[in-house]
């Protein structure tokens, strides 16, 4: 099953934005690297999540409807 890790949401100004969300596994080079302190049975060892402004889109969109 794939999850889904993208929204859309409304900012505080009312723009839209896409929201990324990513999980970071733990790989097999990273359990073993002296540098880590995790072990190999965590799976997952953090998120990263990325806002994109839906602007540029939004705008052109608009272009396009209204004939600009």
């Amino acid at each position: 099953m794939t999850e889904k890790r993208w929204s859309i949401y409304t900012d505080p100004k009312g723009l839209r934005m896409l929201s990324f969300v990513d999980p970071i596994y733990n790989e097999p080079d990273c359990f073993r690297a002296a540098c880590h302190s995790h072990n190999k049975d965590q799976k997952v060892l953090g998120i990263m999540t990325t806002d994109f402004s839906l602007f540029p889109i939004d705008m052109k969109i608009r272009r396009q409807i209204i004939g600009n």
